[in-house]
């Protein structure tokens, strides 16, 4: 007779063959070889005496056996690991692996040293950080938590929104010596506009001031796809730009840059926190997002939603 342990881990397999769309995908995610995953399929079915898996055209489908199997598997299997999480963390307090990503610019300026202090707070959580700026599926990634700058698109996910991050068009004093301020919008056009690629919103230039509303098609003859590379060019007198206020607070402090068109306004970004509803429970990933509100919003440009 199988072994609860064992029964759980057939289940496992069967979840991540389903999820994952084969079964060397399945071991992929899971660690261990093919064969092994392979097996723990075949004594699912024969414990079970039903054929859950078939082949086809389109690779490995769920029988109508194995889709009803499927329905509730995934959310019984993560109330499991969850409880198991909730008493381990009441025996010796907060443990174990939290797999985190965030934008690059945003976790290489300001978010790397604040993980050192959530660190220091819980230092037996292993804190696994992936810095880019892919949008990565976080089920598939098996990420816990991640940080999000501007659009969600993922509505299976549960966001909690933290803070807004102003925008603004900026430039350096020197570029605008000698190509001169721009007084209102249209203006723009005699200006080498430098556009962040990464970001969409680039492509047409809104601006708004009250009621009014003006968008602005600029052409750019230097495009880039990094937030760094945006201030290196307005640093270097390349141009305007658009930037986020908590990527160039010290040097709008220090002088090197200056906002322009101060009456008008760009649209801000919204920051989020974003996580798989399966982990909602446990605890290390509540601290580590509780930890991010209270933090986040004291950081420079940085404002309370």
């Amino acid at each position: 007779m199988d072994k609860p342990a064992d029964r759980l881990r057939q289940l496992d397999c069967f979840r991540r063959i389903i999820e994952q769309g084969s079964i060397s995908a399945a071991a992929r995610f899971l660690g261990i070889g093919q064969p092994a995953v392979s097996k723990q399929l075949r004594a699912l079915e024969e414990r079970l005496g039903v054929r859950l898996l078939e082949r086809s055209t389109r690779g490995l489908e769920a029988t109508p056996a194995g889709s009803a199997l499927y329905a509730g598997l995934p959310r019984l299997l993560e109330e499991i690991y969850m409880l198991e999480d909730e008493v381990a963390a009441s025996a010796r307090g907060l443990s174990g692996v939290l797999r985190f990503h965030a934008p690059v610019a945003f976790g290489e300026m300001y978010l790397t040293r604040e993980l050192i202090r959530f660190h220091a707070e819980h230092p037996r959580i292993v804190l696994d950080v992936v810095y880019e700026d892919r949008y990565v599926d976080l089920i598939k990634e098996r990420a816990d938590v991640a940080l999000r700058i501007g659009t969600l698109s993922s509505p299976d996910l549960v966001a909690r929104k933290l803070a807004v991050l102003p925008r603004m068009l900026v430039a350096s004093p020197r570029y605008l010596r000698t190509q001169g301020r721009p007084k209102r919008p249209e203006d723009l056009y005699a200006h080498n506009y430098i556009r962040n690629t990464a970001r969409q919103q680039e492509n047409v230039l809104v601006l708004t001031r009250g009621e009014e509303r003006v968008e602005l098609p600029l052409e750019s003859s230097f495009l880039v796809n990094d937030v760094f590379a945006v201030k290196d060019l307005l640093l270097a007198h390349a141009g305007i730009g658009q930037a986020s206020r908590w990527a160039v607070d010290a040097e709008l402090a220090s002088g090197r840059l200056v906002e322009v068109l101060k009456d008008w306004s760009v649209a801000s970004s919204t920051l989020h926190v974003v996580y798989p509803s399966r982990t909602l429970k446990t605890r290390r990933v509540n601290a580590l997002v509780e930890f991010l509100a209270a933090r986040l919003v004291t950081l420079p440009g940085v404002v309370a939603s």
